[in-house]
C-alpha cells in the first residue's frame, strides 16, 4: 500500500521546492503559513456549495507586488482586483467565494499580512487563458500570478503548480511528486509513433503536392505532438466528468462486445486539417517576411489571412470532436479507437477475461525492468481488469483508464509483462520548446 502522508508533508515539500529556486521574486514564506494555506483548502474541498463540489484555485499573490514584476504588455495578461477589504482565509469564505471564482474565470489572491495571518485580498482575472493553455486548447502561455497556485481538484485533493510546472498533488493523504510523461517518452510513446504512420504519410503527401521544399523529419515532432495533445485532451475531459472512463487503441476487436458501433473519423481528419493549415500559414508568413515587393506582400498577406481563418476553424472542429468522443465515456464500457484514431464504438466490454496473475507498475517513463513493481490484479476493479486482460492478450494495444477520483493509468504489454503507468501527465504543465520556423516556399494548393 502507498505510504500515507499529511498536509505537513505537502507544505514541507513545497517549501523546499521554493527554497531551491534560483529565480525567486517573492520572499520565502514560513512553512507554517504554507501548512495553513493547504490545510484550509483541504477541508474546504470536503464541502459543497449549492449541491456542487468545490472548485477553486488560489494564487499565493502579494497584493503589494511591484509594477516591475509585470513581464509583458499583453492585453490579455491578468490583473489583480482587490476587495474593498480583505476577507478572512477560512473554509467558510473559500466555499462561499468558489461560486464566483471558478478556475476558468479567476483565482483567489491569498497572502499573509504583517501578523502572519493569511487573508483573501481579492481576485485574479483572465484565468480562462491559463486554463486553455493547461488543457491544451491554446498554445499561448500567459503569465501566472503569484509565487505558485494551488487548486482543489477533488474531495481531499489538491494540486500545486509553479510557472506551469506541476510540483505536487495531494490526494486522499497520498503525496505525489513524480509525474510520468508516457505520451512523450517510453514504450507507449513509441507505439503511438508507429500508429501515426498513416497520418504521417498523409502529411508527406500534402507537402509534396504543394512543392514544399522541406524535410518531413523536421515536422515529425509536430505530428506526434498533435496526437499526444489530442489524447491528453480526451483524458482531461473524461476526468472532468467525474464518472470514470476508459479508451483503448487497438487494431484488434476479437473478444470485444461493442454496444454502440460508430465509424467516426472526424477526430483524425480535424487533426490533419489543423496541421496542414498550420504548415500553410507558417510557409506564407515566412515568405512575406523576406519579400521586398509591397504588392506581392499584400497578395500573400490576404492568402495568409484566409489560411489563419481556416486554421482557427480546424482548431474549433478538433475541439468539438474531442468533446464528442469524451462524452461517450459517460456510458459504461470503454471507447474503442483503431490505430488511426478512428472511433469504432463505445460502451465496449471485454468478453473473454484472461488476465495475468500479476501486472508490473513502472516507476519511470521507459518501464525499466529493474524498477518495475509487481502488483496483484486483485488490487484493481472491473474496469482496470478488463483493460489489463485485453492489452495482455493483444500486444501493441494501448489502454487508458480514468478512475472516478481522477487518477489516470496507462497500460500496454512489453515482452511477457503487462506494464502499468500511473500519475501520468495530461495537462500542459511543462514549458514548451519554441516552435520551428518553416522553410520558405509558397502555398500552391491545399
Amino acid at each position: 500500500m502507498p505510504q500515507k502522508n499529511t498536509i505537513t508533508d505537502l507544505a514541507a515539500y513545497i517549501w523546499q521546492n521554493i527554497k531551491k529556486s534560483t529565480k525567486l521574486e517573492y520572499r520565502i514564506p514560513p512553512s507554517g503559513i504554507l501548512e495553513e494555506l493547504f490545510e484550509t483548502l483541504y477541508f474546504a474541498s470536503m464541502n459543497s456549495e449549492e449541491g456542487e463540489l468545490i472548485k477553486v484555485r488560489v494564487a499565493f499573490y502579494n497584493p503589494n507586488e511591484p509594477v516591475g514584476f509585470r513581464r509583458t504588455r499583453n492585453i490579455e495578461r491578468y490583473n489583480y482586483i482587490p476587495f474593498g477589504k480583505p476577507m478572512p482565509y477560512d473554509v467558510k469564505s473559500i466555499v462561499k467565494l468558489s461560486k464566483s471564482a471558478d478556475p476558468w474565470s479567476s483565482s483567489l489572491a491569498v497572502y499573509f499580512d504583517d501578523d502572519q495571518e493569511l487573508q483573501i485580498y481579492g481576485l485574479i482575472d483572465q484565468a480562462v487563458h491559463t486554463e486553455s493553455y493547461l488543457n491544451r486548447e491554446s498554445t499561448t502561455k500567459p503569465d501566472q500570478a503569484g509565487l505558485f497556485q494551488v487548486s482543489i481538484i477533488g474531495i481531499g485533493s489538491l494540486s500545486v503548480i509553479r510557472e506551469y510546472d506541476l510540483i505536487a498533488t495531494f490526494k486522499q493523504n497520498i503525496l505525489v511528486t513524480q509525474f510520468l510523461d508516457v505520451l512523450r517518452f517510453g514504450p507507449i510513446s513509441r507505439l503511438l509513433k508507429a500508429k501515426a504512420k498513416n497520418f504521417t504519410d498523409e502529411i508527406i503527401k500534402f507537402i509534396v503536392s504543394n512543392d514544399f521544399d522541406v524535410d518531413i523529419e523536421d515536422y515529425e515532432p509536430t505530428i506526434h505532438n498533435i496526437w499526444r495533445d489530442t489524447l491528453s485532451r480526451i483524458l482531461i475531459h473524461i476526468r472532468n466528468y467525474r464518472h470514470g472512463g476508459a479508451f483503448l487503441i487497438s487494431a484488434e476487436t476479437t473478444g470485444l462486445k461493442i454496444n454502440y458501433t460508430v465509424s467516426y473519423d472526424r477526430l483524425h481528419k480535424s487533426m490533419a486539417r489543423l496541421l496542414k493549415w498550420t504548415i500553410a500559414c507558417d510557409v506564407v508568413e515566412e515568405e512575406i517576411s523576406i519579400l521586398g515587393d509591397r504588392n506581392m506582400k499584400m497578395d500573400l498577406f490576404n492568402e495568409y489571412l484566409i489560411g489563419k481563418s481556416k486554421k482557427k476553424s480546424s482548431e474549433n472542429e478538433l475541439k468539438g470532436a474531442i468533446r464528442f468522443i469524451a462524452s461517450h465515456s459517460c456510458v459504461d464500457g470503454l471507447i474503442l479507437f483503431d490505430d488511426d484514431l478512428f472511433e469504432q464504438g463505445y460502451g465496449v466490454f471485454v468478453q473473454d477475461l484472461h488476465a495475468p496473475k500479476y501486472i508490473y507498475q513502472a516507476t519511470d517513463n521507459t518501464g525499466t525492468e529493474s524498477l518495475l513493481v509487481r502488483k496483484s490484479l486483485s488490487h484493481y476493479g472491473t474496469r482496470h481488469q478488463s483493460m489489463i486482460s485485453f492489452c495482455y492478450a493483444n500486444e501493441g494495444s494501448i489502454g487508458f483508464v480514468v478512475s472516478q477520483d481522477g487518477d489516470i493509468r496507462a497500460f500496454t504489454k512489453a515482452g511477457d509483462k503487462l506494464i502499468m503507468w500511473e500519475s501520468i501527465k495530461t495537462h500542459k504543465y511543462l514549458k514548451s520548446a519554441p516552435s520551428r520556423r518553416l522553410p520558405t516556399t509558397r502555398l500552391k494548393s491545399l
